[in-house]
Order: structure tokens, then sequence, then C-alpha cells
């Protein structure tokens, strides 16, 4: 027979496995002083809060579907990654490159990405513009597979929008791997924040030559992904061939200006999508400059263009970038590199090593 607290506990391991974290609870922990809270701002709201709960920040309920498989695959990576970053925290190094633990971060940090909400959110917004195109074509030439239901009344998604992103993180991997990887770490009285989208793919060399529109994708040119790991520290994997990194001791940069930092926190809130977290130390005004002097940048362009006639409609995609213009000191982009051509496509110019690893697949032609 049940009792009441059988009862009880059964309804919490249910809610609790139907709330998805789609930011690890033990990330936002390195940003925690008693490890159980942290400090967070709402940007559709400028509001903040000082000691919010971690096991209640960054999940929705059922993500990843209505199973636990997905969950609690990114669970165990969760299990092999904290140690590994809770090490580069403790030591100050990164670990060697070639190693299972140099490639898990690289793993973790393309799955923190795949797994967020925004990307699950622009999955299903491009979903829906293309399904409701396809159907508003067909009625047009007759035909109706709709039994005249008004598909403007409703939302049409996955119930798993992550999944394609998630699985195919693997490959990703393969795609990264000879880029150059720092740890940036503050030894000033700035501190760095984050967000629920932590994982910031930038790319200053697009910027720079006016390509910012163009997707920064894991194979381009000049790729830049950064990742706070905790207020001290920040991990940055770049294109090592576009730049060249400044200050570097064994992969180590130690920053002492605080306009460094400010800079890096600038990029993290231009990439957030609805909340920032930070450590308790930093303060609400210092968040608040940062939001004031940037929130018109934030503006983005839309996600979802349409080009052409009703008869030939070609929707176009364009998932969220930091578009704006960030001065990263430390990293110096090859002069060699300002006149290289830009074709007309959508990514950019690939690097060497990912067009070699295409052409393997039979995905490069030339």
């Amino acid at each position: 027979t049940n009792t009441l607290e059988d009862i009880s506990y059964g309804e919490c391991n249910r809610m609790e496995k139907a709330r998805h974290h789609y930011v690890p609870r033990f990330y936002l922990r390195n940003f925690s002083i008693c490890k159980r809270r942290i400090s967070l701002y709402v940007n559709a709201s400028n509001r903040f809060v000082e000691h919010a709960s971690i096991k209640d920040q960054a999940f929705k309920h059922h993500l990843y579907g209505s199973g636990t498989d997905v969950e609690e695959f990114l669970a165990y990576i969760e299990d092999q990654v904290a140690p590994i970053i809770k090490g580069i925290i403790d030591t100050d190094k990164l670990p060697l490159a070639d190693t299972i633990e140099y490639q898990s971060i690289l793993y973790f940090m393309i799955l923190s990405h795949a797994r967020d909400t925004r990307h699950a959110d622009s999955v299903n917004t491009f979903l829906d513009a293309q399904m409701k195109q396809i159907f508003t074509m067909e009625k047009k030439h007759g035909v109706d597979n709709l039994d005249g239901i008004d598909i403007s009344d409703y939302k049409i998604s996955f119930d798993m929008p992550n999944l394609y992103s998630i699985q195919d993180a693997h490959k990703t991997l393969s795609y990264i791997l000879d880029l150059k990887t720092l740890l940036i770490i503050s030894d000033c009285d700035r501190l760095f924040i984050t967000s629920d989208s932590p994982m910031t793919k930038y790319n200053a060399f697009f910027v720079e030559r006016g390509y910012a529109n163009l997707g920064y994708g894991y194979g381009s040119v000049g790729i830049q992904l950064f990742l706070p790991i905790s207020p001290r520290h920040c991990l940055l994997v770049y294109d090592g061939i576009m730049y060249k990194a400044l200050g570097s001791v064994n992969g180590v940069i130690h920053i002492n200006k605080s306009k460094t930092i400010d800079e890096m926190n600038r990029l993290f809130y231009l990439n957030s999508y609805n909340f920032l977290y930070f450590c308790p130390c930093t303060s609400f005004k210092y968040i608040e400059k940062i939001v004031t002097e940037n929130i018109e940048k934030k503006k983005t362009r839309k996600l979802i263009t349409k080009f052409g006639s009703e008869d030939s409609m070609f929707i176009g995609f364009h998932p969220h970038q930091v578009v704006s213009r960030v001065n990263i000191p430390y990293l110096q982009i090859d002069p060699r590199y300002y006149s290289i051509p830009f074709l007309n496509q959508l990514s950019g110019p690939l690097r060497p090593y990912v067009i070699r690893i295409m052409q393997k697949e039979g995905r490069f032609k030339g």
C-alpha cells in the first residue's frame, strides 16, 4: 500500500524528470557562492533576482520529448565533463590537446548550443513558416490536405526540436578539432557573466570584413566559440590560422584590464536569450550598465525572410548571432587574410581542414 510519503515522492520524481535543464545545474553552480543560488537578470522585464534557486533555472518541461533518453544522455555527458571543468578552474590549466578530456570539453560546448531553448524555438519557427507556406501554395493550386482547416490558427512544431542538433554534435566535433583553445582568466576586479545561451559563437573576422550577416558556421574561417565556466574563467576555441593569440602562455591568457572583460561580457549579453546569470559578487549596477549601453544592438535581423513569388518561394533561415563589433585585443587577425575573397554563399569561406573532411564525405566538390 502506498503511503502519502510514497505518493509525494513519486509525484516529485515525475516532476523532476519532466524538467529538462538546457543549462546544466553543475555549470550554474560554478557561478554561485553557496552552490545553491545564483543572481539573474530577466531580459524581457528588466528585472533582477539576487538569490534565485539554481534548480529552478534554465529548464523547460519535456523540452527533449516525453521520454527520458535524451535527458539521461545529456546527464551522462555532464557527469563526465563536470570534473574536467572543475579541474580547469582549480588549476588554471587546460587539458592537453588530443586527450579525451580535451575533446569532451569541445563536445560539451557544441551540445551547450545544440540543446538550448533559443535553438529549439528557432527550429520550430522555421518549421512553422515553411509548412504554412507549403500548405498555402498547395491550396492555391487546388490541393487541400487540411479538410478546410485554417492553418493560421495553429502552431506547427517538433516534439523535440533540438534532437537533430544533439544527435549531430559528434559529427560537428570532427569539424572543430583543428581549432586552438585558450583559457582566459580575469585577474582584475571584473567577473565573467553567463546566460541561458552560454556558448557564444562569434566571428570577429567576418564582422571586421563587413560580412557579419553570413552564418557563423563551425567550419567557417575565423570562427570563435566562447564559454565562461566561472566568474574568473572563460574558454575560447578559435581559428588558430586566422588569429594570433597575444600573451598566451601554455594556452592561458591572464587579463588585468577591466575593459577587456567588459567587452567579453557585452558579447555574452548580446548572445543571451531570456536570462543573464552571474555571481552575487557582481553588482546589479554593473549588469544594468551593460544592458543599457547595448540593448539597441541586441535587436537582431528577422529569423525568417521570404523571397520570390507565391508560386516559387524561398524561405531564408537566419539563426541568431552577434553582429556587433566586439573588441578582443588578445586575438589579432592575420593581416594576410584581409583580402581573401568572399564567395556568394550563406556561410562564408570554409577552413581547408573542414573542406578536406567534406571532400572525404562526398559533400564538397571543387
